[in-house]
């Protein structure tokens, strides 16, 4: 009349033969000769602030050759926590159009205090040697 399993508890172990009926399916193993999706273009453009927050301006290509341009507002709370919003977004005919437009973007946020990501940070060190004395190869 009913499911015989209604009654059971929770907590019952199932039986071999409940356990049978769950059995997975072998996956196939990848066909090494199946050639890989090609990967679109993309380019991002990361800026920090003072307080770690973040503004990056992204272009990618679509399938179709066609692009879109956006950018995401990281903003961190007082615990840490991350909130991210997303703006600036914008369809282009070409991918060279999207990055001249997060170029665009970059260059207005930099001019706003916006720091590029490491830019501030990051100092190279002076040269220990050059090409005419390369470093000779452990023996």
């Amino acid at each position: 009349m009913g499911d015989p399993n209604k009654n059971k508890l929770k907590n019952e172990t199932p039986t071999p033969e409940e356990k049978t009926k769950k059995e997975k399916k072998p996956k196939e193993p990848k066909d090494p000769n199946k050639p890989k999706k090609e990967k679109l273009p993309r380019l991002i453009i990361r800026l920090t602030d003072a307080d770690k927050n973040t503004l990056r301006f992204t272009a990618k290509q679509k399938s179709s050759g066609a692009a879109i341009s956006f950018a995401t507002h990281t903003v961190r709370d007082e615990e840490g926590k991350p909130s991210t919003t997303r703006g600036a977004s914008a369809n282009h005919l070409s991918f060279d159009d999207a990055k001249s437009a997060v170029d665009a973007g970059a260059s207005a946020a930099v001019k706003m205090g916006w720091i590029p990501r490491g830019g501030s940070k990051v100092t190279s060190k002076n040269d220990v040697f050059d090409l005419s004395s390369l470093p000779a190869p452990k023996k």
